[in-house]
């Protein structure tokens, strides 16, 4: 769950969507 939406984040550029 987190390995695709911290990718996506990263790639977005902020990741913190996510992380948060």
């Amino acid at each position: 769950k987190y390995g695709s939406e911290i990718n996506f984040g990263t790639i977005r550029g902020g990741k913190s969507r996510f992380e948060n």
